[in-house]
């Protein structure tokens, strides 16, 4: 049935003001116009375009993609309505269907000269990644830049993809270039941060460009917990402990922003020997939302850290159960170790290595392991594998000063226990093995001053996380996670 004149034309009122609506940012008031509208006048395509892009303000993502979809089947050349449809896909995760209609967006184009235009190259360059086909990710990337290479954040988007390629050098040749077109694109510099920090180590660059960042978004939580990151990357925890304090303050009022921020606090915390501010913290966060690995797994290093083995194994096998990753497997495979299972380690640590062949937490455990066998010349290459791939962690350098000291190398034993404490002034081990290597090599007075150091940290750090499980039982709560 063909709408009447007056539907037609109070449509068409209604489809202007629908319009002045969303410009404002309106779009709660603009629902309900923009479904008036389509009520009127069903068969026009961009109506119920209209429809899809006020529902996607509004974060109703299904009814969205209904809109969308109906505006497709009643004009399938609607290039607008397949590129947003693309957007509303990767937002729910649904990167084949994603997929499809950018591909669907791009084959309509005959240019990419608008903003809107180049979206549709972007996000089937993003639903490609998320599919993990990198290759034709960089593929659709290189496409779009050779036609338009100035598009916003192209550029990023592609040492992104070049990252994941492992193709690090190019990646940031990538990045730097899109920092040179855009230097106050927040999401680039957070992507070149995240290059330097996580991928190339080199945190003077990533604190460089988060200074930056900080500069042109001084009040963003988000932006102080990541220098709170690059920070403890650098070893600077005392400063790490103030750019997290900043950002939860900055964060006070976004509660998945401060849950973040209260894991990444307590992780640090460990480092400073604060085991029960840091279990407060882990606590804090798990308040406001449960079920996330980090502060589990935290629990259980320390637990691990004060000889907790069996505990430390119950946490770790519940951060397992929400999402199996290298760095719980190798955790879990230490306890493992530790509790003398040596068979049920190389298991687990067999597990971690069909994740990542050459991570250094399964280099490190396999060391642990060779060890407790008598198999000392493997156990060798295996922390030097570790130490090669992570020269900064500390437990490595105890694990091969006990070794060492196995084996009789006294002075290697000395010289690599003082090393693990240099880089973890609070971690008890590295003082009770310095002790022992100390004492080995006849130096009594240095022995005796490591291993009450040692002795005072152990029994404070018991301590606090004594006090802590009590609190939980008074809280009703397990002292470990229960079994499956």
């Amino acid at each position: 049935m063909r709408p009447s004149l007056e539907d037609v034309l109070e449509a068409r009122k209604l489809h202007e003001r629908s319009l002045a609506l969303l410009q404002q940012g309106a779009f709660a008031e603009a629902i309900p116009i923009c479904q008036r509208v389509v009520q009127l006048t069903p068969n026009i395509a961009d109506r119920w375009a209209r429809l899809g892009w006020a529902l996607a303000l509004g974060k109703r993502r299904e009814e969205a993609i209904a809109a969308y979809e109906t505006a497709t089947t009643l004009d399938s050349t609607m290039i607008g309505a397949w590129r947003n449809l693309a957007m509303e896909y990767i937002l729910l995760q649904r990167y084949q269907e994603a997929l499809a209609a950018a591909d669907r967006a791009c084959t309509l184009m005959t240019k990419v000269s608008s903003e809107g235009g180049r979206a549709a190259y972007i996000y089937r360059s993003l639903a490609l990644l998320k599919l993990g086909r990198l290759e034709d990710a960089l593929a659709s990337t290189d496409e779009l830049l050779s036609f338009a290479p100035e598009t916003r954040g192209v550029w990023f988007q592609r040492g992104h993809i070049l990252t994941q390629m492992k193709r690090i050098g190019d990646a940031e040749k990538a990045m730097l270039h899109g920092i040179e077109l855009e230097p106050e694109n927040a999401a680039g510099l957070r992507e070149i941060i995240d290059l330097y920090r996580l991928q190339m180590r080199d945190y003077t660059q990533a604190e460089s460009y988060c200074e930056r960042l900080i500069a042109l978004h001084p009040n963003d939580g988000a932006n102080w917990k990541l220098k709170g990151d690059i920070l403890c990357g650098r070893e600077d925890y005392r400063s790490a402990a103030s750019a997290y304090e900043r950002a939860l303050a900055l964060c006070a009022n976004d509660a998945v922003s401060t849950v973040d921020v209260w894991h990444s606090y307590g992780s640090m915390l460990i480092f400073l020997g604060r085991f029960g501010e840091a279990l407060a913290a882990f606590d804090k966060g798990v308040a406001i939302v449960s079920g996330r690995v980090r502060p589990i797994n935290g629990r259980g290093i320390i637990l691990s850290r004060i000889g907790r083995h069996e505990a430390a194994l119950a946490w770790y096998e519940a951060a397992l159960h929400i999402k199996p990753t290298v760095a719980l497997l190798s955790n879990k495979a230490e306890a493992l170790a530790s509790l003398g299972r040596l068979d049920e380690a190389d298991a687990v640590l067999d597990e971690a290595a069909a994740l990542e062949p050459d991570a250094m937490g399964v280099w490190a455990v396999r060391g642990i392991v060779a060890t407790r066998r008598g198999q000392h010349d493997e156990a060798l290459a295996a922390f030097n594998r570790a130490m090669t791939l992570d020269p900064r962690h500390a437990p490595n350098y105890v694990e091969l000063a006990r070794l060492l000291l196995t084996l009789g190398d006294v002075e290697h034993a000395h010289e690599v226990a003082e090393r693990a404490r240099a880089l973890d002034p609070c971690n008890a081990a590295a003082w009770e093995v310095t002790a022992q290597a100390s004492r080995a090599a006849g130096r009594t007075e240095e022995a005796s001053a490591a291993e009450k150091r040692g002795a005072a940290l152990l029994a404070e750090q018991t301590a606090e996380v004594d006090a802590w499980l009590r609190a939980r039982e008074a809280r009703g709560e397990p002292a470990t996670p229960p079994p499956d």
